[in-house]
């Protein structure tokens, strides 16, 4: 922790504290400035993906649990070809496509 001299009274004063305070700030301003466009939001692509964002960051949430009975089964073809070698080298993907 940094510490310097406060001229106003001549006690040591902690300045971490101050810019956690600062920072602290900071980040609540931005989050009325988030809720007040959101507000506005009218786009409803954008809100589902936001939904999307703020389920994700929930701990109890398994994004496998959303998936279809089909998704998985493609997710679980996959792993399947690949372990057993039916994959094709990213750099010839590339050249097939001129990438």
């Amino acid at each position: 922790m940094i510490k310097v001299k406060s001229y106003s009274n001549g006690q040591l004063e902690d300045i971490s504290q101050f810019c956690k305070f600062e920072k602290k700030m900071e980040h609540k301003a931005l989050k009325l400035e988030l809720i007040k466009w959101l507000t506005k939001l009218e786009d409803e692509e954008t809100i589902n993906y936001l939904k999307i964002v703020k389920d994700s960051t929930d701990s109890q949430v398994d994004w496998w649990n959303d998936l279809t009975d089909e998704q998985k089964s493609e997710i679980e073809i996959g792993l399947k070809d690949v372990d057993e070698g039916r994959v094709t080298p990213h750099d010839i993907v590339k050249q097939k496509y001129g990438l």
